[in-house]
């Protein structure tokens, strides 16, 4: 008599939202049928996105202290925690979020095998000179090193948050890496005639152009960005830069530009996903000035768009998809100076650009949705039989 076949292991999922990427690999993991996946979403997405081709569930909150997330009490979540029967449960996003907190302690005190997927940790904010702040500070970092300690497998979403875990003390075989992977092709599928069509109308047919795709808020540094690109303008009138993105500094960034440049820098808004590709078609060089950013998706879709990246070293993402000196360069955050000097290499190398933008593209290729979904799969099994 033959013995039953062995079901796949069946994983539980918790995480923030419904972002396209993790829509796309979560998709590519069901669709490789090795693992059981069960995805819980603490709200759902704002705008349309992918098709989720995965069992998931939207947990709607049943108490709600405040606005922000931290304090909204997912009951389904927590009663799924405590009963659930899966054998892995995996937590991803807002760690301070009461719901986050709960099912750890819960899968915890259960014995439950479970893991941690998260992004490079954001720098502690400044205000730690008051006591109230420090506090505050203490306690969420005391919180994420124990949950960091407890947790069977720490899951770093790129090379940098591995490398920060790793410095907080999490064993190297408790240590795995997992970027954002999601499709990309469709920014390198962008004809040639629509990027001189779209270049034309801005009248910038002879330009070199510099994108940015981000929010208006401080934390992207668009303030340098534009600080650097007003400097480089000053000697070279062959140059442009492309912002795209909404957000509470837009008007306010806007008004910095002075008249004689309002020709040569567009600020386009918020741009709807199934347009994006015909946007970023239109630059030669993709320049992001953020001052912390756990991953940066855009920087997937950047180089899939075959442009060359400079990015800064506080961008997660650029330590995995920016080559020094082959595809782009790093520079640090805030740094003006280190922008602009990127920029003006660019300026006088534009002949090296199509070769740094292949590079990119090619780099990006090992980042897809498939190939995160057997990276995803491997460590779900290396996690259970440890």
């Amino acid at each position: 008599m033959s013995s039953p076949s062995r079901l796949p292991p069946s994983v539980w999922v918790l995480t923030n939202a419904p972002s396209p990427y993790q829509v796309e690999l979560f998709s590519a993991v069901t669709a490789d049928q090795s693992i059981q996946l069960d995805v819980r979403f603490l709200r759902d997405s704002s705008s349309p996105g992918p098709e989720r081709r995965f069992p998931h569930r939207i947990c709607r909150s049943w108490l709600t202290l405040s606005s922000g997330d931290e304090l909204r009490i997912h009951g389904r979540a927590i009663w799924e925690a405590t009963f659930g029967n899966y054998d892995l449960f995996i937590l991803s996003g807002l760690y301070t979020s009461i719901t986050f907190l709960a099912c750890a302690w819960i899968l915890y005190c259960r014995g439950k095998k479970w893991a941690i997927w998260w992004e490079r940790p954001r720098p502690s904010k400044t205000e730690t000179r008051r006591f109230v702040w420090a506090a505050i500070h203490s306690w969420k970092d005391s919180i994420r090193l124990w949950l960091l300690h407890t947790a069977d497998l720490v899951i770093g979403i790129g090379s940098a948050a591995v490398n920060e875990y790793w410095e907080m003390g999490v064993r190297p075989d408790r240590l795995r890496m997992l970027p954002y992977c999601c499709d990309v092709s469709r920014f390198s599928s962008v004809p040639a005639e629509t990027r001189d069509r779209l270049r034309r109308e801005l009248g910038w047919s002879d330009k070199l152009v510099f994108l940015f795709s981000g929010q208006m808020i401080p934390r992207k540094g668009v303030d340098v960005l534009l600080k650097a690109f007003f400097q480089l303008s000053a000697d070279h009138d062959d140059v442009a830069l492309l912002l795209l993105g909404e957000g509470q500094e837009r008007s306010s960034l806007q008004a910095t530009v002075p008249e004689s440049l309002k020709s040569r820098i567009q600020f386009r808004g918020q741009i709807p996903q199934t347009q994006l590709p015909d946007q970023f078609a239109i630059a030669d060089v993709f320049a992001f000035s953020s001052r912390h950013d756990g991953w940066a998706v855009v920087l997937n879709e950047a180089c899939g768009a075959s442009l060359p990246i400079i990015a800064t070293h506080q961008t997660g993402a650029a330590h995995d998809l920016v080559r020094e000196g082959e595809n782009g360069f790093r520079v640090e955050a805030d740094d003006v100076n280190g922008m602009f000097s990127a920029m003006h290499w660019c300026v006088t190398n534009r002949e090296k650009l199509p070769q740094m933008g292949t590079i990119s593209n090619e780099i990006v290729q090992s980042f897809s949705a498939a190939q995160g979904a057997r990276t995803f799969v491997n460590h779900i099994r290396y996690c259970l039989s440890q």
